[in-house]
């Protein structure tokens, strides 16, 4: 996978608050932290940090993977710069957003529900 794929898989699976379980939610802002680091145009940087911190959080490291690469070379062109610009940006102020507002976990998430009726 090219960086470009990585970023629009990640920003796919933002979309979508069901690929994030409690404890990925949980971690958002450290997320948040790790992507303020690197400008908009640090493109290698900003995909290694998804990629290890979706890697660190499971599956959604193998998920991000099967996202990405339905992005082929074509529709994730590294030379658009601008377009990848842009899906960073949007990358970060999802990712502080979801931080923020947490969302309950994914129905498929390890949490145990209990019904003490």
């Amino acid at each position: 996978m090219n960086y470009a794929q990585i970023i629009l898989g990640f920003r796919e699976l933002l979309a979508e608050s069901n690929n994030f379980d409690r404890q990925a939610g949980q971690d958002l802002p450290q997320l948040a932290q790790t992507l303020d680091q690197f400008s908009d145009d640090d493109f290698n940087s900003v995909a290694d940090a998804i990629v290890d911190w979706c890697a660190a959080h499971q599956p959604l490291g193998e998920t991000l993977r099967m996202v990405a690469v339905r992005w082929t070379p074509q529709k994730a062109n590294p030379a658009d710069e601008e377009g990848i610009k842009k899906n960073i940006s949007v990358i970060r102020e999802t990712v502080k957003q979801k931080a923020a507002n947490p969302q309950p976990p994914a129905p498929n998430s390890n949490q145990t529900v209990s019904n003490d009726d």
